[in-house]
């Protein structure tokens, strides 16, 4: 068992969730309701792991241990390989900026990444670095066996052979925030630095102004699809990243998945965010 499965094991069995945290859960669910979405979010803390929220508006068949398909958030566990193994924030052999691709979510160059990625580190390598990122054998199938244009669609549009839970995302930003070394010093600055330039200018700029009057700020990554030949408002949608004080320390993460609801930008990101200002204003009590 790697030491993220087993935080992910101890979350999911043993955080207490007492009175306030029986009323964040009520009011992440009165938010999704509100939207008419189907949708689980997760609020950790970053500190304590405490989960502050852990909230679905329909458990009997979507909860916080649901599987579901990555989508876009695919491309933070491989930048976060990338940032391992190699700490340049450009690749110029591949013409891609690390960084950039967080930011922007462009899959064309996450499909290039994860082909560079493979080629320099091996295909065993890069799959012992998902594993330590809490990715066990049965969320990632026969990913290992797929040819380069499988394995960079799946490592950049997470559509197909991953999946993934709200919980073991939240888990994973929370390791990425608090330090433990699942991901090296470096690799967890700029992960949380791309995150919030991808809401201040990027992928996740509908949300970029909501908590401007609190002093604290989120940052995250969007995703979008997972439902063929569906209309973009029928598509699944992924925001999950953390939410920082004042001094820019990460304080909580926030993993919100709604499906077929539209794009992660916008029902995802903004349940994020409503929560966030709930957590905030109950932090700074």
């Amino acid at each position: 068992m790697t030491p993220l499965t087993l935080i992910l094991t101890v979350a999911a069995a043993c955080c207490g969730i007492g009175m306030a945290a029986e009323s964040a859960n009520e009011f992440a669910m009165n938010v999704m309701n509100s939207r008419h979405v189907k949708a689980v979010s997760v609020v950790q803390d970053v500190a304590s792991g405490k989960l502050v929220i852990s909230a679905a508006s329909q458990p009997e068949s979507l909860d916080p241990n649901t599987p579901v398909l990555p989508l876009s958030l695919s491309k933070v566990f491989l930048a976060a390989a990338w940032w391992d193994h190699f700490p340049e924030a450009r690749v110029p052999e591949i013409d891609v900026d690390v960084a950039e691709l967080l930011v922007t979510g462009s899959d064309s160059l996450g499909r290039r990444l994860a082909v560079a990625l493979r080629q320099r580190v091996g295909t065993a390598q890069a799959m012992a670095d998902l594993k330590r990122y809490g990715f066990d054998g049965a969320a990632t199938a026969d990913l290992a066996t797929l040819g380069d244009a499988d394995w960079s669609s799946a490592l950049s549009i997470g559509e197909s052979h991953m999946s993934t839970t709200a919980l073991h995302v939240s888990s994973f930003l929370r390791e990425v925030a608090n330090g433990s070394g699942v991901v090296q010093p470096a690799t967890a600055r700029q992960l949380t630095s791309a995150m919030i330039e991808a809401v201040t200018r990027g992928s996740a700029k509908p949300i970029a102004g909501i908590l401007s009057d609190t002093g604290w700020c989120i940052g995250g990554k969007t995703g979008t699809g997972g439902r063929q030949g569906k209309p973009l408002e029928e598509q699944d949608g992924w925001f999950a990243g953390l939410i920082f004080d004042p001094q820019r320390k990460a304080r909580f993460t926030v993993a919100t998945f709604v499906s077929g609801g539209g794009p992660g930008a916008e029902h995802a990101a903004h349940i994020s965010a409503e929560v966030a200002r709930y957590v905030i204003r109950n932090a700074s009590r």
